[in-house]
């Protein structure tokens, strides 16, 4: 036998051994070892497989709560909606009012009565959590905020979540501005759709 014989018999020889091994190791019951989940130091959430819906974990995720700025993952979605239904353009100029120039809280530092395009805003509500922007989409989408918040109840309710309200287009604390951390899943799950 040439030396390349006995070489390439050799490297056939390991591949079954090893390849043996293998079915022998994968032949037993040993349990999966799976570690322990992490402490969550949060009132309300859930974690779900955004493909199924399958809920990985969950901890009082139907508690109605202030979703804070999380309100903006509603507003970017109606707007997105509207964008999709060919009722505003990326490019399409938005008068900043006075009311949105003096929104508080987080801001995009958009001045009042300049033209700034819907693009550059949803990039201040979604980078900046500009509430201002948020402010000055809603105006410009459905003529005052609180019709626009109207318009977001009406997504949430054709979405299906049915524990949420919204009363402004960003976030600031209301008793009847509220969602729970299920309907929010259901909500990011069909932005990401």
């Amino acid at each position: 036998m040439t030396s390349s014989k006995v070489y390439l018999s050799l490297i056939v020889y390991l591949f079954f051994s090893l390849l043996q091994t293998v079915n022998a190791a994968s032949d037993k019951t040993d349990p999966i070892m799976i570690p322990s989940p992490p402490s969550i130091a949060a009132s309300s959430y859930i974690l779900l497989d955004a493909d199924s819906g399958k809920v990985l974990g969950e901890n009082n995720a139907d508690v109605k709560l202030p979703p804070a700025s999380l309100t903006k993952i509603m507003a970017v979605y109606v707007v997105f909606t509207e964008l999709s239904k060919g009722h505003l353009s990326l490019n399409e100029n938005v008068t900043v009012s006075q009311k949105a120039w003096r929104t508080p809280g987080s801001r995009m530092f958009i001045e009042v009565n300049k033209q700034v395009t819907v693009q550059e805003l949803l990039k201040g509500i979604i980078i900046q959590s500009g509430n201002d922007a948020s402010v000055a989409l809603a105006e410009h989408v459905a003529g005052d905020e609180a019709t626009f918040a109207e318009m977001m109840n009406q997504q949430a309710a054709i979405l299906g979540m049915k524990n949420s309200h919204f009363v402004n287009s960003m976030g600031l604390p209301d008793d009847d501005h509220y969602t729970t951390a299920q309907d929010l899943a259901i909500l990011t799950r069909a932005m990401i759709r």
